[in-house]
């Protein structure tokens, strides 16, 4: 199984924005790849400017990269940059705070991001994720709906795990009344088994509790195309995990 050839970091003007960059050198540092940070703007007359501030302020957060890419396009960050991660096999970490449709890297543009390249696994750095702690010591816990992720999403949570050489542990949450315990359990962990069934009302907090639990390194969770727009969005389930998980969360679409 090949290993990603880049780390891709997009950041904005936030320095929030910079906190993936601890996790990407982490990453990119296990499985040997290349770590690129990477910002779009309007006009290419502000390109030269908006490298050299890029490159001051990567020097204050301390964290050595390999490349700086300062792509230029008036409108999106997704399309900006989709030249870029598509010329090798990528893996974007990008800081976000877990709410959606907010200004900047912190927040909408993490799903423009997926969704303008669904092929290209988006690992999110939430708001309570210990950067300079981060490791790869880990399991992946790979998050089932209750109406089952599709295998292409297992399947893609799966080649992200084995590239990064994690074990995987499959779950699926099933809800119940809000006198149960959350998370409690039913089934083995192994995937050969199938997925360990978690129990309560509260999804995204059974799911975060599991992973803490098993020392989980990456939490996976899918996102959902909208029924008749070309467009991918993480549902509340999933920007709760991003918001409450103490590690990082896979994206992956079906």
């Amino acid at each position: 199984m090949s290993r990603f050839d880049r780390l891709v970091v997009p950041v904005d003007r936030s320095e929030a924005s910079l906190r993936a960059l601890p996790v990407a050198r982490t990453i990119a540092d296990f499985v040997g790849s290349d770590l690129t940070v990477a910002t779009v703007v309007a006009r290419s007359a502000g390109r030269t400017a908006a490298e050299e501030d890029l490159r001051r302020r990567i020097v204050e957060v301390g964290v050595p990269v390999d490349e700086v890419v300062v792509a230029v396009d008036g409108f999106t960050v997704g399309q900006g940059l989709a030249a870029l991660l598509e010329q090798t096999a990528a893996l974007v970490v990008v800081a976000t705070d877990g709410h959606s449709r907010t200004i900047g890297v912190t927040g909408s543009v993490a799903e423009e991001l997926i969704h303008a390249n669904p092929e290209v696994p988006t690992l999110l750095v939430g708001p309570r994720v210990d950067v300079e702690r981060f490791d790869l010591a880990g399991p992946m816990v790979v998050c089932r709906d209750p109406e089952g992720m599709a295998p292409t999403a297992e399947e893609a949570a799966g080649v992200v795990a084995r590239r990064l050489l994690m074990a995987e542990i499959l779950v699926s949450v099933v809800r119940q009344r809000r006198t149960a315990s959350t998370g409690q359990r039913s089934n083995g962990a192994s995937p050969d088994a199938g997925p360990t069934v978690l129990h309560g009302s509260d999804r995204s907090g059974a799911i975060i509790d599991f992973a803490e639990e098993v020392g989980a390194s990456i939490v996976a969770v899918g996102t959902r195309r909208r029924d008749g727009l070309s467009r991918l969005l993480l549902g509340s389930v999933a920007i709760r995990t991003v918001t409450l998980a103490h590690c990082p969360v896979l994206a992956v679409s079906h």
